[in-house]
């Protein structure tokens, strides 16, 4: 479902931001957007551009997307690793590949933490 989910975000990116260079935050839906950004970040006013390229392959625009949000929510949470997985609505071990995968790693004990709620 997750993953369905981001690929007609993508979609809609596209379609939406077909005359533009980079896609800006305005044509993010707001599911997405407020799931990306503190709530303080929507009400300050628009935020940085997702680097997201407005043509090209869709795999790639979603790829990128997934690399920018668990770069952003890793930042966010100070790198717990489980809360942004329920954030995100994957498992932990999947997101710890995801990070592998896209090199978002801040290296040494970044896997040893400390849950942020109890079992």
């Amino acid at each position: 479902g997750n993953v369905r989910e981001l690929e007609n975000e993508c979609e809609r990116l596209l379609v939406l931001g077909t005359d533009q260079e980079w896609l800006g935050l305005d044509l993010v839906s707001p599911r997405i957007r407020d799931s990306v950004l503190p709530p303080q970040a929507s009400a300050a006013g628009p935020a940085a551009p997702l680097s997201l390229p407005a043509t090209g392959n869709l795999n790639e625009a979603v790829e990128q997307l997934e690399r920018d949000m668990i770069s952003r929510g890793l930042q966010r949470t100070n790198h717990n690793k489980s809360r942004l997985a329920r954030e995100l609505g994957i498992s932990r071990s999947n997101l710890i590949l995801k990070i592998a995968r896209f090199g978002l790693d801040k290296g040494g004990d970044a896997d040893q933490e400390i849950p942020d709620e109890a079992p």
